[in-house]
């Protein structure tokens, strides 16, 4: 049947009565089923950091070793000596966690609790076939059909739509996410005009969290190496978007293009990433903001 507990600061058993848990888990079939996001659907989020998802995909990571999941998972072979769940240590719970063994794997789906949902009151109109019943309800937590991680313990993968939840249950997960740190930005900086003589950049303007991303990215991928001895190839590319020399008040006749803030810097990481592009038909020039590996 499989085991509900909540997560925060430690694991509390979740226990209805049998016929009330039956009724959870009929209205929300979705959260208690052990079935995993399809495979067409599915992105590397280490290989495409900087991709936007559309609604239907999701991300996922292979990981080595959890020690938070794999706690949970012990907590869930040892159920019954957890502590009961009750209103005050509501305020200490950060998800929902249910455990789906189902011909020989075990699936963690994972739903987050925010606090400012958490023992609210609430007040519906419930209609019937020729009238209309007021209720009242104090100290509710909603309990909704939807999955914000999927865990596949036999295989160690974590699905997930947003990083910040998957950080939120355990914060090592952050090595897979970050902003470029200070030493970073510094090498990217300095290796930027040394490797690619067409790009420069200050280093007196605020970098987005964005663009940091961007970067460290590019630092990982070694992206900047592509780009060595391609000075006429890049030329080329960039006279064919004019917006990109606006936005450096150049002209085709430019040397190079120095980023003095970050919309320029939007730029050179743009072209780095090869997001410039002319649709085959309608030859419509286009940028993309995200892009995925085929």
């Amino acid at each position: 049947m499989g085991s509900l507990i909540a997560f925060g600061k430690k694991s509390y058993k979740i226990k209805f009565q049998e016929e009330n848990l039956n009724l959870l888990k009929e209205k929300n079939e979705y959260f208690f089923n052990a079935t995993l996001p399809d495979k067409d659907c599915l992105i590397s989020f280490k290989d495409n950091i900087v991709y936007k998802l559309e609604d239907d995909e999701w991300y996922f990571i292979q990981y080595n070793n959890s020690d938070i999941i794999n706690t949970i998972y012990d907590n869930f072979n040892n159920y019954l000596d957890l502590t009961m769940l009750n209103k005050e240590y509501m305020k200490e719970v950060d998800f929902f966690i249910y455990l789906a063994k189902e011909n020989n794997k075990a699936i963690i789906n994972t739903q987050r609790v925010y606090a400012s949902k958490i023992l609210k009151t609430r007040s519906f109109m419930n209609f019937f076939n020729d009238s209309i019943k007021y209720e009242y309800f104090e100290d509710v937590v909603e309990i909704k059909d939807s999955k914000d991680l999927i865990i596949d313990i036999n295989n160690k993968t974590i699905y997930f739509k947003k990083f910040e939840i998957l950080k939120r249950l355990d914060d090592n997960f952050t090595e897979y996410y970050k902003e470029a740190s200070k030493e970073e930005l510094e090498y990217f900086q300095n290796n930027l005009s040394s490797n690619i003589s067409l790009f420069n950049m200050k280093n007196d303007f605020t970098i987005g969290i964005r663009n940091s991303k961007k970067i460290k990215y590019i630092i990982d991928n070694k992206i900047l190496n592509k780009f060595t001895n391609k000075t006429e190839e890049l030329k080329e590319y960039i006279k064919t978007y004019p917006m990109i020399l606006k936005d450096f008040n150049a002209n085709e006749d430019f040397t190079n293009l120095i980023a003095t803030n970050d919309k320029q810097l939007k730029h050179i990481l743009g072209i780095l990433e090869e997001c410039y592009s002319t649709t085959p038909i309608t030859k419509e020039a286009r940028v993309s903001n995200s892009y995925k590996k085929l």
